[in-house]
């Protein structure tokens, strides 16, 4: 987290870290002081800004696949996660606000509100040379919402070089 009114050797305030260091993406939930940050593993974790090192709910959102992208869309109500197999899922962030005693039948503090089966086809990209081993599993690349149209119109970005353009579910 960074204090961008404090001086550039004090503007780091704090951090989040995750247990294995596989954050992929993140987004800030509007009207509340709370953090959604993707990982490698295909989980959502949400976490506190108040007490920086406090995860308040992990849960698995793409099981196999990793979280390459989110994005907030309808006013920041709901939450888009895009993986690494091509799937898109849509979260509904009133829950959270409500309080995780209003969790799903999965426990988790998000409802899913919709999921598409794939919208990107999954690539392998090789990568010996880095010495990353043999490569990584990408199918969404990249998501945006744009508020300018109602519904909102989601932007999804894939692998496979294709852009599209979708309403928010």
């Amino acid at each position: 987290v960074i204090d961008f009114l404090l001086p550039p050797a004090r503007a780091v305030v704090g951090g989040l870290a995750l247990p294995d260091g596989s954050g992929h993406c993140l987004v800030p939930l509007r009207a509340r002081p709370q953090v959604l940050v993707g990982s490698k593993r295909g989980e959502l974790s949400l976490w506190d800004l108040r007490m920086m090192h406090r995860v308040v709910h992990t849960w698995t959102a793409h099981a196999g696949a990793s979280v390459r992208a989110l994005a907030l869309a309808r006013g920041g109500d709901v939450v888009v996660s895009g993986a690494s197999d091509g799937s898109l899922k849509v979260w509904d962030v009133r829950a959270a606000a409500a309080g995780l005693g209003n969790a799903d039948s999965d426990g988790a503090p998000l409802a899913e509100r919709w999921a598409s089966a794939r919208h990107h086809e999954k690539h392998t990209m090789l990568q010996p040379l880095l010495g990353l081993g043999p490569g990584s599993t990408h199918g969404v690349t990249a998501l945006a919402t744009s508020h300018a149209s109602s519904p909102d119109v989601l932007y999804t970005c894939g692998a496979d070089g294709r852009v599209l353009a979708l309403p928010t579910p």
